[in-house]
């Protein structure tokens, strides 16, 4: 699992899932181990096989919200990679007793953080008609409304589409063996020397 974003100094923390991690997956994909633990042997190897292809899977990407204090699992997300242009933030969820910490900022964050490593410029989410809490969520995350071309599919007719533009990471400053910061040559002046 690799960090991507964090609030309240740790406690809570968006981790994207790494290929290997199928058991991490598969209670992400569940919310709760117990219920996964109660399925019947054939709708657990359903799971199994969701959690696998979900993580080896180019189009998606699996992301666990987690409660460090608690050691718990307190909501997800995911990326799907079907438009190459213009990825989906999708799957969002936040546990029932969880909901109003504003939590579901730190899923974002995250899915945010990986698009613009990858280089992305735009990141969209659909939102079911009538869920006001979710457009709320997504707004507060700098996503606006814009019109999709959904063509003849009567499903994401009825799906409001936000998208937001993302800023390019700053470069990643590198200091060499030998090479002092604040040294008038890199363009820093350290305000003492």
């Amino acid at each position: 699992m690799r960090l991507m974003a964090e609030q309240d100094q740790g406690r809570y923390q968006c981790l994207l899932l790494e290929e290997d991690e199928i058991d991490a997956a598969i209670t992400v994909i569940c919310l709760d181990r117990t219920e996964y633990e109660e399925m019947s042997p054939e709708r657990q190897h359903e799971v199994w096989n969701i959690a696998e292809n979900t993580l080896r899977s180019p189009t998606y990407e699996l992301y666990a919200l987690v409660d460090t204090q608690e050691d718990r699992l307190v909501g997800k997300a995911m990326i799907e990679y079907m438009d190459e242009d213009l990825p989906e933030i999708t799957g969002l969820h936040v546990a029932p007793d969880q909901r109003g910490k504003r939590l579901i900022n730190i899923a974002y964050e995250g899915c945010l953080l990986s698009l613009r490593e990858q280089g992305y410029q735009e990141a969209m989410v659909r939102i079911s008609p009538n869920n006001e809490a979710s457009l709320k969520a997504a707004s507060r995350n700098g996503f606006e409304e814009f019109t999709r071309d959904t063509g003849v599919d009567p499903d994401l007719a009825n799906h409001r589409f936000l998208k937001r533009a993302l800023d390019p990471l700053a470069p990643k400053m590198r200091f060499g063996a030998g090479h002092r910061a604040g040294n008038a040559a890199d363009g820093f002046e350290h305000p003492l020397s």
